[in-house]
């Protein structure tokens, strides 16, 4: 559980706080963000998901401001990340290890370090850190769930589930 406790917790950098309200809707936008990386997920798996991450991180990271596009980016690696950190937690220690998998601290310490190098460079203020985080949990999460885990019943509660409703590692209920 500390690898979704640290996801969950996600970064709070102290920098200037120079962000201001953002001029898009953030629901909307995070919302969408989710639905794509849904269909990305369905379509090539996970490993695309992070070579399409880190393009996407390489592309809006060179603009000049905080931007809808750069927060999509963020939305997806947070979604994608909360819900391997929920699944590899399942997945006994020993199997990871003999599959070369990355532990869920290794996953949520790779996310954070993406984080803090976005929050650094455009000097997003804490308390907007913090509404994304609500954002992404509340209208990311439960749109990629609902689509990876069609038959599970978590995200019905706005995404306050801790549970992805992935099966368990062994393939057992």
């Amino acid at each position: 559980m500390a690898g979704l406790a640290a996801t969950a917790a996600l970064i709070v950098v102290v920098v200037p706080a120079h962000a201001a309200k953002p001029d898009w809707d953030r629901a909307a936008n995070v919302k969408e963000a989710a639905e794509r990386l849904s269909r990305l997920h369905k379509a090539k798996g996970s490993e695309a998901v992070l070579k399409f991450l880190d393009a996407c991180y390489r592309t809006h990271a060179l603009a000049s401001r905080f931007n809808a596009a750069l927060e999509g980016c963020m939305a997806q690696d947070y979604v994608h990340s909360r819900v391997l950190v929920a699944v590899y937690e399942r997945v006994p220690e020993a199997v990871r290890a003999a599959k070369k998998l990355p532990t869920p601290g290794a996953i949520a310490g790779a996310m954070n370090a993406r984080f803090e190098a976005v929050i650094r460079q455009y000097s997003v203020a804490p308390k907007d850190v913090e509404a994304m985080k609500a954002a992404f949990e509340t209208h990311g999460v439960p749109v990629f769930v609902a689509s990876a885990f069609p038959n599970a019943g978590a995200g019905k509660d706005e995404g306050k589930s801790t549970d992805t409703g992935a099966p368990p590692a062994d393939g057992k209920k």
